[in-house]
């Protein structure tokens, strides 16, 4: 989803509305997704994202600044071998 898109769903929204951006693929893997997070601050909205930490260190200061108001990471393993325990195929 672009940025703008995301503006145009928003702004139908109101002001305080709960977005998670989730599900479905990893949200950090969007180039914009630090813009999404800050149009929906701008816009009143409480933005969360749930990740596997798959992220561009690049971009981890401009998510910062987004306003982001909740991250929740999902981590399945410190290793392979205790990944591949729950992770089956």
């Amino acid at each position: 989803m672009t940025a703008a898109d995301f503006r145009m769903i928003a702004e139908q929204l109101a002001p305080g509305t709960d977005i998670y951006l989730t599900n479905w693929g990893e949200p950090f893997l969007n180039p914009e997704i630090h813009e999404i997070i800050a149009e929906g601050k701008r816009l009143g909205h409480h933005m969360r994202v749930d990740s596997n930490c798959n992220i561009d260190l690049e971009l981890v200061p401009k998510i910062v600044e987004s306003g982001l108001d909740i991250f929740k990471a999902s981590i399945d393993g410190a290793s392979r071998e205790t990944y591949e325990k729950f992770r089956i195929k």
